[in-house]
């Protein structure tokens, strides 16, 4: 399950506002949910879009016809309550292994998500710790651990609160490779010169998100950020 929310000016990335326009922001985020999709087309899985907060805006209806892929409404006040009722909504659908993963880390390899459903024939949680203190994944298999209450969302303690809960109750958790998301401007800009590095290698990258930070113009942002 891919968890995002709409691409609408003034209410996305606002932690990249010393760099980025309200319209930027919104751009930014289309690039990374297309990516994102574009990121697991290759995974043999079932996918549904998590959408916040209608699945009936026009852009997740597009993504959603385009690849044939469900949309649900992401449901709860916290980002715990929603990803709690995602991970029941995927379990009513009779799916005994779910993943669920945000659209901020356009450069998380696919391997990862495989290796998540992989750990998850061998124990009950699986966890992608990102360089935030947070994390980029988590999956589990039913019966669902209580694994978001309490937590700080949002806070640089989110993955250790959240191993904390694992070691109190003993629970088996296997955990991926760390990775990042791109949450401040300081991640933006050290996006756009890895991407640009991956293109004088001819290596793969995000199309979206790199023709996006290609069309901007760069002059003062750096700047702007350093304030």
């Amino acid at each position: 399950m891919i968890f995002a929310k709409a691409p609408d000016p003034g209410s996305v990335k606002t932690r990249l506002q010393p760099i980025l326009t309200p319209e930027e922001r919104a751009r930014l985020q289309e690039a990374f949910l297309l990516d994102t999709l574009a990121l697991t087309d290759s995974l043999p899985v079932r996918r549904a879009l998590a959408a916040a907060p209608s699945v009936g805006h026009p852009f997740f209806v597009h993504c959603s016809q385009a690849r044939s892929i469900p949309l649900v409404r992401q449901e709860g006040e916290s980002l715990g309550d929603r990803m709690r009722n995602a991970f029941e909504w995927g379990f009513r659908q009779g799916f005994q292994r779910v993943v669920l993963i945000g659209c901020d880390a356009p450069t998380l390899p696919a391997d990862f998500i495989r290796e998540a459903f992989e750990d998850l024939r061998h124990v009950p949680v699986v966890i992608g710790p990102s360089r935030d203190g947070g994390y980029y994944l988590i999956g589990a298999r039913p019966p669902l651990a209580d694994l978001f209450s309490g937590v700080r969302w949002g806070s640089d303690q989110v993955m250790l609160e959240t191993l904390k809960k694992i070691n109190a109750e003993k629970m088996e958790c296997a955990l991926l490779p760390f990775w990042y998301d791109i949450d401040r401007p300081a991640d933006l800009i050290l996006l756009k010169e890895m991407l640009e590095l991956d293109a004088r290698r001819g290596r793969p990258r995000p199309k979206e998100t790199h023709a996006f930070l290609r069309s901007l113009s760069w002059e003062g942002r750096e700047e702007k950020e350093k304030k």
